[in-house]
């Protein structure tokens, strides 16, 4: 793999039209327990815990992650990022997500995740998520970032202790309470 695929990586998984304009929140969920749930795994930082009655009629399959189809037509997948997959070996994936939402200013003209390199991608993301908001919070594992947008959002997952992977969600058309309950809930 190389920079084209994280470069592509971006344009698939963090479209941000007013990526700039969103907000940025940090914000503390609190975490509901629903009497039946499944555990799906991506990687060690993609744990998810969700409720069966979200999954009931749901299609469920593997293509480089896991991809869930719900009933109502929304879905969601999620998948593992390596610095190595993407063309970068021993980045700090951890700070990614950082850099994507501003949260962090890359540098100028050097470093992995160069100031010219990332606007390339914030600009690129436009073209699929449009977020009126980018929330930052606590999982049970590290921080997550969540740019939501009206139809598509994307959720990226950190981990304490796990610096070369990141875990990715995005999601069609899922309203923000399902987002919560299926996604956010399980992770936190």
């Amino acid at each position: 793999m190389n920079k084209g695929l994280l470069l592509a990586l971006g344009i698939a998984v963090f479209g941000c039209s007013a990526l700039h304009a969103a907000p940025i929140v940090k914000v503390r969920y609190p975490h509901l327990a629903y009497q039946e749930t499944v555990e799906f795994q991506t990687g060690e930082i993609g744990h998810l815990q969700i409720p069966l009655d979200v999954l009931s009629n749901a299609r469920i399959g593997v293509t480089g992650g896991l991809v869930f189809m719900l009933a109502d037509g929304a879905s969601f997948s999620v998948k593992q990022v390596t610095g190595e997959q993407a063309g970068f070996p021993g980045a700090d994936m951890h700070d990614w997500p950082r850099y994507l939402f501003s949260v962090k200013r890359a540098d100028k003209g050097r470093g992995l995740f160069a100031e010219e390199w990332v606007e390339v991608e914030r600009k690129r993301m436009e073209q699929t998520v449009d977020p009126y908001e980018i929330r930052i919070f606590s999982t049970h594992r590290g921080t997550g970032y969540w740019a939501i947008g009206k139809q598509h959002s994307m959720i990226v997952l950190t981990g304490k202790d796990v610096r070369s992977r990141i875990s990715v969600i995005r999601t069609t058309d899922m309203p923000e309470e399902l987002i919560m309950k299926a996604i956010i809930n399980g992770v936190i």
